[in-house]
């Protein structure tokens, strides 16, 4: 199989998986907004994990307790 043959077939399995009609610059297109949305989703994620990350740390202050676990995603930054 060709390097051509190849990459059709795993593009025509891409347009299976997603049910996507069109051409290839239309699935790029998808992909390139669909990868924006994600990142956006990320960014939003991340900002709730650190709001809540400084209630707890707040929290702990107020206490004087310790924090004994810190979640493993602030490693991911």
């Amino acid at each position: 199989m060709t390097a051509e043959e190849q990459k059709a077939e795993v593009y025509d399995m891409l347009r299976e998986d997603y049910e996507l009609e069109g051409g290839l610059v239309e699935f790029v297109d998808w992909q390139a907004k669909r990868i924006k949305e994600l990142e956006a989703e990320n960014a939003r994620l991340r900002q709730q994990r650190d709001a809540a990350n400084a209630q707890l740390d707040w929290l702990i202050e107020q206490t004087g307790t310790k924090r004994v676990l810190r979640s493993n995603m602030d490693e991911c930054d």
